[in-house]
């Protein structure tokens, strides 16, 4: 006879005691000398890299067998007569499964609970890795992952969850590692709600980083508090990296490619986000998803941060959603699916302030660069940040299609070929009298930009600023037409006047 032992889910156990027997796998038995040494011990925890995850520790026992097995089978048949003990993984876990089973079994004592930490330990890096795998997916991001998890380093990620999950706060870490300390962060000081709030929130880190406890006195907190709590986040960003007092932040958080002052802002703010949506489909991450990707590659190492913090669970459900899984009810074959990508809409993209490319699908036209010099500058409005950014154009691809045929191109071009584009540039109207006259987002980012800058105002003075910033005058109405198509800004009465302002739930979103 010969001693194994072999994890086994309990409802598998239940099933082997009720009929006596059950097949197990040989590769899932691990055979020792009957003698449980730590050596013993650390390899079950190894062994358990090839079982299925559990979530409780109730969910699995250790049966130790003892038994002949036949060598040229890969599938064993056991008998309850062979089992001659059984291990919970814990004391907690014995209690439980205690009171739901056969009295007349007797439970032994949880040998194995030394190795649990490192059984779990498993588990959860396996999950981490299919989290942001998910969200990566989820947000259909090209870049490279692995290069991210690279800067970042997978440990360090781990290390900051497992402070977490010890209760150790971001100031109580010393000579720890950036990414370790974001992990761990959470918000203790009265720091603004608005998004500078976040900008607050990353001062802080990089100060509990260098093992000081506040960032306060610091030339970067000296320069926030010179900013409006609204600023938005395209003249925020382009302040903090342009300003004197910030500079010193900004080269000692630009490291290894990568702007650490803007991940950890927008991993802090998506974090809350999440947290307080139960519909994932609802969070600022998906609805705004476009604008986050402006942001490039700070995006993707925010975007695993957040995959590695909420776990596979938080996500699963839509990336199932957007594997399309042939089990599912709402399966699409892939001939249907080709069908839908005909009506997918330009996007344009200004990559480091000096190209535009343009992304046409299904055409044979892959994408076209135009020359930033021959945009006209009142063509290119819809900015996210100095460095990186995206317009969602509201151009139908037909129009498009068209639009290139005008400048001597038919979609035959060769991609990435060259298009040179002719100043569009129209004499200023004197008045705006419809709001199809204009196009929404072509004043979106200025209206945002006035409202942020003067703060509340009445709709008639917004008209003057409008009218100083484009040479364009409009009427009241119209105004109230474009504002109603711009979820960021809230118009309201004020006794018989007409405002405008900010809304305080708009995320990020500048």
């Amino acid at each position: 006879m010969n001693n194994y032992l072999v994890p086994l889910n309990r409802y598998q156990f239940a099933q082997f005691y009720r009929y006596g027997y059950t097949y197990i796998p040989k590769s899932t038995l691990l055979e020792f000398d009957g003698q449980f040494s730590e050596t013993t011990k650390q390899n079950l925890a190894n062994h358990f890299s090839f079982i299925s995850p559990f979530e409780y520790d109730e969910e699995y026992l250790i049966l130790h067998l003892s038994k002949v097995v036949d060598a040229a089978s890969d599938t064993i048949y056991c008998e309850v007569q062979e089992i001659a003990a059984i291990y919970p993984l814990s004391k907690q876990a014995k209690l439980s499964i205690q009171e739901k089973i056969d009295q007349r079994i007797k439970l032994s004592e949880p040998i194995f609970e030394s190795v649990l930490p490192i059984i779990e330990s498993t588990i959860q890096k396996k999950e981490i890795e299919q989290a942001i795998d998910a969200l990566w997916q989820i947000c259909d991001i090209e870049g490279n992952k692995d290069e991210l998890l690279k800067v970042i380093g997978i440990d360090n990620i781990f290390k900051g969850l497992d402070y977490r999950k010890k209760g150790i706060k971001a100031s109580k870490i010393e000579n720890g590692d950036y990414w370790s300390i974001l992990i761990a962060y959470d918000r203790f000081e009265y720091f603004p709600n608005e998004n500078i709030g976040y900008f607050y929130d990353a001062g802080q880190v990089f100060a509990h980083f260098n093992n000081k406890p506040t960032f306060e006195g610091s030339g970067l907190h000296s320069f926030l508090n010179g900013l409006k709590p609204k600023t938005i986040a395209k003249e925020l960003l382009y302040q903090l990296e342009n300003n004197s007092e910030s500079q010193k932040y900004i080269s000692k958080t630009y490291v290894d490619g990568l702007k650490r002052y803007l991940v950890a802002p927008l991993f802090l703010m998506l974090r809350d986000n999440l947290r307080n949506n139960d519909d994932i489909y609802n969070s600022a991450l998906i609805k705004n998803l476009s604008f986050f990707k402006g942001f490039r590659k700070e995006f993707d190492a925010a975007i695993i941060l957040l995959g590695a913090f909420f776990g596979y669970k938080k996500f699963y459900d839509l990336y199932y959603d957007k594997l399309n899984l042939r089990f599912y009810k709402t399966y699409k074959p892939k001939q249907e699916i080709g069908l839908e990508k005909e009506n997918i809409l330009p996007v344009v993209e200004i990559v480091e302030n000096t190209k535009v490319e343009i992304e046409i699908e299904p055409s044979s036209i892959q994408s076209v660069t135009i020359e930033e010099n021959k945009v006209p500058k009142n063509q290119i409005l819809e900015s996210l940040s100095p460095h990186s950014e995206i317009i969602s154009s509201e151009l139908k691809t037909s129009e498009l299609a068209n639009h290139i045929e005008n400048q001597e191109t038919t979609q035959k071009a060769v991609i990435e070929s060259d298009v040179e584009i002719p100043e569009f540039v129209e004499e200023p109207k004197e008045e705006i009298h419809s709001a199809t006259d204009i196009r929404v987002n072509d004043f979106r980012t200025i209206l945002l930009d006035i409202i942020a800058t003067k703060g509340e105002m009445t709709v008639t003075n917004l008209g003057k600023e409008l009218h100083l910033r484009t040479n364009n005058k409009m009427k009241n109405e119209i105004i109230e037409n474009i504002i109603k198509d711009i979820p960021e800004i809230q118009l309201f009465k004020d006794k018989s006047t007409k405002k405008v302002r900010l809304m305080p739930s708009s995320l990020f979103i500048g």
